[in-house]
C-alpha cells in the first residue's frame, strides 16, 4: 500500500450566523400531513449550518425529503429514529443546501408533533465538496457502520474528483475505514480493508486529521452502483481507543475550472434535481454539479 504524507491545517470554527426560525407552533406530522418548508426559507442559509427540529410524542422515525421532488436530503442517515421529546438535527452539506434552496424541505413520518424548526450556527466545512458532516463513533467492526441515504452518494458527480477524504479525531492513522454502496465487491469504493485496498493510494495527513483515498475509475464506478444506501464502515484498531469520524469530503482534481465557469452568461442559474442528481440550467443549457455540460 502506497502512503504519501501531507500536512493540511483546517480551522474548525463556528459559522457566524444568527439562528433563523423556519417554523414555530404545533404541527402534528403523519404520512398524510408533513411539514413543508418552502425553498425561500433557505435563501440565506449557508453550508455548514445546522437544521434543528424540536419534536414531542414521537415513537418512530423522521424522514427529511426534498420538497416536491421526493428524494431524501443528501448527507443524512438512511433511518433516523426519534422517541418521546427531543431534537433532531443535521448539518447542511453543499449538496443538501442546493437541494433545499431549489425546492424546499419536507419533514414527514409516523405520528409525532413538531414544535419548532431552526437554522442555527454550525461549523466551517473543509475545502472540497463535503457529502456528510457530523459525528460518528468508530469502534469495533460490529458497532461501526454508518448507513447514509443513497442521495449522499448520488447528489454529486464523482467523475470530476480525484480523491475522497475521511476526516477524524483519532490523532493516529492505524485504523480501518471503508466506503461502499453495498456489501458486495462491486460496491466497494475505497478503503483500507477489502479486495482492492492493497492497490489504493492512501494519504495520511501529517497532523492525523484525515485519510485520503485516490479515486480510480473502478472506485468512481462503484460509487454509482444502484443501491438505496451509502455505507461507511470503521474499525478503531486492535487495543485502540474509539474515536469520532467527522466528515466525508470529495476533493476536486487540481481545482480546475469547469464548463459552466467558462460560460459568459448574465443572470441567475436555475438549480433543479433530476433523478436524484443536481442539475444547473443556464441560458437553456444543463450542467451537472461539477459544471460539466450535460
Amino acid at each position: 500500500m502506497k502512503k504519501i504524507f501531507l500536512f493540511v491545517a483546517v480551522a474548525a470554527m463556528s459559522i457566524s450566523a444568527s439562528a433563523t426560525e423556519l417554523f414555530s407552533g404545533s404541527h402534528q406530522v403523519s404520512w398524510n400531513t408533513p411539514l413543508n418548508l418552502e425553498a425561500a426559507k433557505f435563501a440565506d442559509a449557508v453550508a455548514g449550518q445546522k437544521i434543528v427540529a424540536a419534536y414531542t410524542d414521537a415513537s418512530d422515525g423522521i424522514e427529511c425529503k426534498v420538497l416536491n421532488v421526493g428524494s431524501m436530503v443528501p448527507g443524512l442517515k438512511k433511518d433516523n429514529w426519534i422517541s418521546g421529546e427531543g431534537t433532531f438535527e443535521f448539518i447542511l452539506t453543499q449538496p443538501a443546501l442546493e437541494a433545499l434552496q431549489a425546492h424546499g424541505l419536507q419533514l414527514i413520518g409516523n405520528h409525532f408533533t413538531l414544535t419548532s424548526v431552526e437554522l442555527v450556527d454550525g461549523r466551517v466545512l473543509h475545502e472540497g465538496t463535503t457529502i456528510w458532516a457530523g459525528f460518528f463513533w468508530a469502534n469495533d467492526w460490529n458497532n461501526s457502520t454508518l448507513v447514509l441515504n443513497k442521495e449522499t452518494a448520488t447528489s454529486v458527480d464523482w467523475s470530476g474528483y480525484s480523491a475522497v477524504r475521511v476526516y477524524h479525531e483519532a490523532g493516529r492513522d492505524n485504523f480501518e475505514v471503508n466506503l461502499r454502496r453495498n456489501w458486495d465487491n462491486a460496491g466497494f469504493i475505497v478503503g483500507t480493508d477489502g479486495n482492492f485496498a492493497e492497490t489504493m493510494t492512501v494519504t495520511d495527513a501529517e497532523d492525523h486529521s484525515y485519510k485520503e483515498f485516490a479515486l480510480t475509475g473502478d472506485a468512481r464506478t462503484a460509487a454509482t452502483v444502484e443501491t438505496d444506501e451509502f455505507l461507511m464502515q470503521c474499525y478503531k484498531g486492535d487495543n485502540q481507543d474509539a474515536f469520532n469520524i467527522t466528515d466525508i469530503v470529495l476533493v476536486m482534481e487540481n481545482g480546475g475550472t469547469t464548463a459552466i465557469d467558462n460560460t459568459a452568461i448574465e443572470g441567475k442559474a436555475v438549480k433543479s434535481f433530476e433523478n436524484g442528481q443536481l442539475v444547473i440550467i443556464k441560458n437553456g443549457v444543463k450542467y451537472n454539479a461539477l459544471g460539466a455540460q450535460l
